[in-house]
C-alpha cells in the first residue's frame, strides 16, 4: 500500500489557473498522469501496488494565496479528489487538504472525513509563513486527536533567501529542513504532549530527524545556555516524542543506508511504504521502483517488510483489507 502519493484533478487545476495562476500549477496541470485514473491504475498494476493514498499536489500553488480564496478552492479540490476516488474501484484512498489556514478550517476537515469519506487531511509545514504550532492549527489537531484520524504533513516551500530555489535546492534540501522544523515545533511547543493520540505522517522518512536526534537532545539538555530558544519542559525526551511520528519511504529510502537509518529511529511499526507518485523521473515511476527494490533488498526480516509495505498503513487508516 502506497501511503503518500499525489493527484491533481484536471477540472480543479483549470479552475484554479483562472483565479490563481502560477508556473508551479502550469507545470503539472498539463501532465495527464497527474489526473488520469485509468492510466494511474495501470501504473499501479505494473508496480505491484494494490492501493494508493492520494493527496493533493502541489503545495507551491498556494504560496501567498489569500485565505478566502484558499478556502473556496481547497473545498473544490477535496470534492474532486473524493469523486476520483469513487471511480477507482477501491484502489485509491483519498485525503483532504487544508493548504492555507483560515478561521473555521476544522469544519472543512470534518466535512472531508464525515461527509466525503476521506481518510484524513494533509496540511503543510507552514501557512504563508505562519508556523505549524500557531493557534490556527490547534482545532485541527484537536479534532484529529479525538477521532484518531491521521494528518499527512507535507513540506511547503518558503523563500528563505532570494537564491534558495536555484538548482531546485529549495526542494532537494529546503523541504527536508521545513519538515524537520515543523516536527520539532510540534514537539517543543507542547502540541504533541497536549494531543497524545495525534498521528502525523511525515514525508521523506522524517527528513533530518533520524540523523540529528542526538544533537537535538543535546541542545534541549543544555537549555539554560540558550535562553533565547524558550525551551519548555516536556513530558519525555524529545527523541522519544519524535518517535511518535510516522515516516514514509519517499526519496530518502532510495539508498539502503538512509532507509535503515530512518527505520532504526522510528521503528518497524512507524515506517510506511510510499512513492511520491507521480513526481520524479520517468513520469513518476523511477522513484517508486527504486523504493520497492530498496525495501525488498534491505537486510530486514519478512515481518518488518510486511509492516512497511502495507500493514502499518492499513492499521493507521483503519482500513478493512
Amino acid at each position: 500500500m502506497d501511503a503518500f502519493a499525489h493527484i491533481l484533478p484536471r477540472e480543479f487545476a483549470k479552475d484554479l489557473m483562472d483565479v490563481w495562476p502560477s508556473p508551479e500549477l502550469a507545470a503539472v496541470a498539463r501532465l495527464d498522469y497527474f489526473w488520469d485514473i485509468e492510466r494511474r491504475l495501470t501504473v499501479l498494476n505494473e508496480l505491484g501496488i494494490d492501493v494508493q493514498v492520494v493527496t493533493l499536489a502541489r503545495p507551491d500553488i498556494w504560496l501567498r494565496c489569500p485565505p478566502k480564496l484558499a478556502k473556496e478552492y481547497a473545498s473544490k479540490a477535496n470534492d474532486a479528489i473524493a469523486n476520483l476516488v469513487s471511480r477507482s474501484d477501491g484502489r485509491l484512498v483519498g485525503v483532504g487538504t487544508i493548504p492555507v489556514m483560515y478561521e473555521g478550517a476544522v469544519d472543512e476537515v470534518k466535512r472531508c472525513v464525515e461527509d466525503l469519506g476521506l481518510r484524513g487531511v494533509q496540511i503543510y509545514t507552514h501557512s504563508n509563513g505562519m508556523p505549524i504550532d500557531s493557534p490556527s492549527y490547534v482545532e485541527i489537531f484537536g479534532y484529529a486527536n479525538s477521532k484518531g484520524i491521521p494528518i499527512w504533513l507535507h513540506p511547503q516551500t518558503w523563500p528563505h533567501h532570494a537564491w534558495s530555489n536555484q538548482y531546485a535546492l529549495d526542494r532537494v534540501f529546503g523541504w527536508l529542513f521545513e519538515t524537520t522544523l515543523a516536527m520539532c515545533r510540534l514537539v517543543f511547543s507542547g502540541i504533541m504532549d497536549r494531543f497524545p493520540n495525534l498521528k502525523i505522517i511525515t514525508h521523506h522518512l522524517g527528513a533530518m530527524i533520524p540523523i540529528a536526534d542526538v544533537r537535538l537532545e543535546g541542545f534541549y539538555n543544555t537549555m539554560t545556555m540558550y535562553p533565547y530558544a524558550e525551551f519548555n519542559p516536556l513530558s519525555d525526551k524529545p527523541s522519544r516524542i519524535l518517535r511518535r511520528f510516522y515516516a514514509d519511504t519517499v526519496v530518502l529510502s532510495s539508498s539502503v543506508h538512509a532507509f535503515l537509518c530512518g527505520l532504526e529511529f522510528f521503528g518497524a511499526d512507524h515506517v510506511l511504504f510510499a512513492t511520491d507518485y507521480p513526481f520524479g523521473p520517468e513520469e513518476g515511476t523511477w522513484w517508486a521502483r527504486h523504493v520497492i527494490t530498496t525495501i525488498k533488498n534491505a537486510p530486514i526480516d519478512d515481518q518488518t517488510r510486511v509492516k512497511i509495505f502495507g500493514k502499518n498503513a492499513i492499521d493507521l487508516l483503519r482500513l478493512n483489507y
